[in-house]
């Protein structure tokens, strides 16, 4: 069954549809990353009747714009018209829902371009760090694998491969978001003309194995990406966090089909935990930045994060120091966290982080189409409804004592993983000469990804 969420605004003849369906990344069969990926892009590529540039021309005409995004557990069509032109739009989406026709020409050129944006990755020093912290955290887990696949399994992804997976998109548990000028008693006409085109059958969720955590040895273990000939370095240090219940044993990382309701985001300390995070390194004011960017100049910027989904959360830092600084920011890095971890943020610190949660959380909803966006999110994370509106209460609400307690409990200085992105000939030896460093494996910059 299709259900629907509404964001009436009739201030503009426009409005904005999001179907979501659930399959994504976490769905892809083994061995063969990126078939979500390309199963999505390639329905804009070929219908029935409709060539690629057909498709197009027809969108573009309407001054309309489609966009379909594929994540871990699910697949996103973002299209938006306006109101006089919804009903030529919503024929365009029939075809291109009810019959894809995944040209083989069309798909060469995908894997193409594909490629083409994994070497860009490659040429981005960050976006070739954040890839290559992300394998060091998951490894081989399903939350590892490259969402647009890799060279390898780019190679090996059939036009028949993808109508299989396209198959398996279901109308149950897909969920259609209506912004804008729209009229709430359609929601349900729209959700079952859109799914229509879907398998009846139930959806089954992909079970995703549990990720077992090593016993800590105090030692930090480093990922370095060798790019020669670089003055500065990318550098990504973080570990997996709120993903066990406060019953499970802290050795195991629960899949979501055991206890869903307590870990990532669902975690009783996940507010705590974001507003005393956000003190350390969430703004340009907070105390990391103060010391790495303010204090020392050693890179414009230097942040902390806590992002997660219904099974697990990752605490990140990440800054861009020159090659001769690493390892003193690094050293000062283990030095500030370990006495965040041990002593927690001030009062001061808590006070200032709940106010930029607040007041930032405004803009994120101060449109129907971020409204829409706010409440599909949440509607997926299985938020209950009424979540997003309670997001500023609910950040009032948090206790410091809650705030300093998750810090203390829920970052591990002696669990880091680290990925940077640098020279090797000249890191390696000062990195080694650290003892906090447990192992260095080092990666050539052109490893495929």
């Amino acid at each position: 069954m299709t259900k629907s969420i509404t964001v009436p605004d009739a201030s503009r003849p426009f409005s904005t549809m999001c179907l979501t369906i659930p399959r994504g990344s976490i769905d892809d069969p083994a061995g063969k990353p990126g078939i979500a990926y390309l199963t999505a892009q390639m329905l804009l590529r070929g219908a029935e009747g409709m060539s690629r540039t057909a498709i197009a021309d027809s969108l573009e005409g309407l001054g309309s714009v489609v966009d379909l995004s594929v994540g871990r557990d699910h697949t996103m069509l973002w299209a938006d018209a306006l109101t006089r032109k919804r009903p030529e739009l919503l024929g365009y989406l029939d075809q291109i829902l009810a019959a894809p026709t995944f040209p083989e020409a069309e798909l060469d050129k995908l894997k193409r371009e594909t490629l083409a944006d994994l070497e860009a990755v490659r040429d981005d020093d960050s976006s070739l760090g954040l890839r290559f912290f992300v394998r060091a955290l998951y490894g081989d887990h399903a939350y590892g694998r490259p969402l647009k696949g890799n060279e390898t399994s780019l190679a090996a992804i059939t036009r028949e491969d993808l109508h299989a997976f396209y198959r398996t998109w279901s109308r149950d548990g897909s969920l259609l978001g209506l912004a804008g000028d729209v009229d709430p008693s359609l929601s349900e006409t729209l959700s079952n003309r859109l799914t229509a085109p879907l398998s009846a059958a139930p959806h089954a969720p992909t079970r995703v194995p549990a990720i077992t955590r090593p016993a800590s040895d105090g030692k930090w273990k480093v990922v370095l990406v060798d790019k020669p000939e670089r003055s500065q370095t990318q550098v990504f240090v973080g570990h997996i966090t709120l993903a066990v219940s406060p019953s499970a044993a802290v050795s195991r990382l629960e899949s979501p089909l055991a206890d869903s309701s307590a870990v990532g985001v669902h975690h009783p300390d996940w507010a705590p935990f974001q507003v005393g995070q956000t003190t350390f390194g969430g703004t340009f004011t907070s105390r990391f930045s103060h010391e790495i960017r303010e204090k020392r100049g050693w890179s414009y910027g230097a942040y902390s994060q806590l992002s997660g989904d219904q099974r697990l959360g990752t605490f990140i830092l990440r800054w861009s120091p020159a090659s001769k600084d690493l390892l003193p920011s690094l050293q000062l890095t283990d030095e500030l966290i370990s006495e965040f971890a041990a002593n927690g943020p001030t009062d001061a610190e808590l006070d200032a982080a709940q106010s930029y949660l607040q007041n930032g959380f405004v803009f994120a909803v101060d449109t129907a189409a971020r409204r829409l966006s706010e409440l599909v999110s949440a509607r997926l994370m299985g938020h209950p409804d009424g979540w997003v509106d309670d997001t500023v209460e609910r950040l009032k609400r948090v206790q410091h004592a809650d705030a300093v307690r998750s810090v203390r409990e829920h970052i591990r200085p002696d669990d880091m993983v680290v990925a940077i992105v640098g020279t090797a000939k000249e890191l390696v030896p000062q990195l080694a000469a650290w003892p906090r460093i447990g192992s260095i494996q080092v990666i050539d910059w052109k490893t495929p990804l």
